[in-house]
């Protein structure tokens, strides 16, 4: 009962306004306030209320952690996947057909050709558009194309096997991966549409765009495109203007 009265207030207020003091004020009142503090530690409050203030600190600096780990993994990802890019971006006109032939770059790494040879399929996908450009209005879209490059390693006969969706009666298959690398990051002569198709003095815009494929990954490698910056690529759009 003692411990519990010296936890009242010190002071109180009369009819009129004045305040007069029920146990000692001033520097006497923050005696007792060390003394009531020193009395709870002995209690063993200390003991009660440390563990949790404990457990509050580390989630915050856990959670601190995480969000930073999350913001260098972005702009690490996001410095990596920039120096994927396409080359050599040149159309032509063969046999009455626009045709498109192009590179793509930087995008082979240790990680990913580790993949690669324990046999993991990867595909490249890219995509190549064709716009008429209209001063007066909204450009219009003649051609959206997606075009597959699929390589797997066969590790028994250590031979790498590739298709090209463009050229869908054609498997290549080699024994060098620089070759197969080759064949994975080149186009050549893509056939856009028939020349015939577009208009005298009209102006037209190639589009082309590339990037590892998820959808044909196993599922336990696809949050690598997340924590691993050398597993997924994705270029820029590169454009092309021409004159018909």
């Amino acid at each position: 009962p003692d411990y519990w009265d010296s936890l009242r207030p010190s002071h109180h207020f009369t009819e009129g306004g004045g305040e007069s003091c029920l146990s000692p004020c001033g520097d006497d009142s923050e005696r007792l306030l060390l003394q009531n503090l020193r009395a709870l530690a002995s209690a063993g409050a200390w003991y009660i209320t440390k563990p949790g203030l404990i457990n509050i600190i580390m989630r915050k600096i856990i959670i601190r952690f995480l969000i930073l780990s999350c913001i260098i993994l972005f702009f690490y990802n996001a410095s990596y996947a920039s120096k994927a890019g396409l080359q050599d971006i040149v159309w032509d006109k063969i046999d009455g057909n626009l045709i498109v032939s192009f590179k793509l770059n930087n995008v082979f790494s240790s990680q990913l050709n580790e993949v690669v040879l324990n046999g993991t399929p990867i595909t490249f996908a890219y995509f190549v558009t064709l716009y008429e450009v209209r001063d007066f209005w909204v450009d219009k879209k003649i051609v959206n194309i997606k075009i597959d490059h699929m390589m797997k390693y066969d590790i028994l006969q250590e031979k790498f096997i590739m298709k090209r969706s463009w050229r869908i009666d054609e498997i290549l298959v080699t024994d060098s991966f620089a070759e197969a690398q080759k064949v994975m990051t080149e186009i050549s002569n893509l056939k856009i549409l028939p020349f015939d198709w577009l208009e005298n003095d009209g102006r037209y815009q190639i589009g082309i765009k590339a990037e590892l494929s998820k959808a044909n990954l196993p599922s336990d490698l696809r949050s690598a495109f997340f924590f691993s910056p050398s597993w997924g690529f994705e270029t820029d759009w590169y454009i092309l203007d021409f004159h018909h």
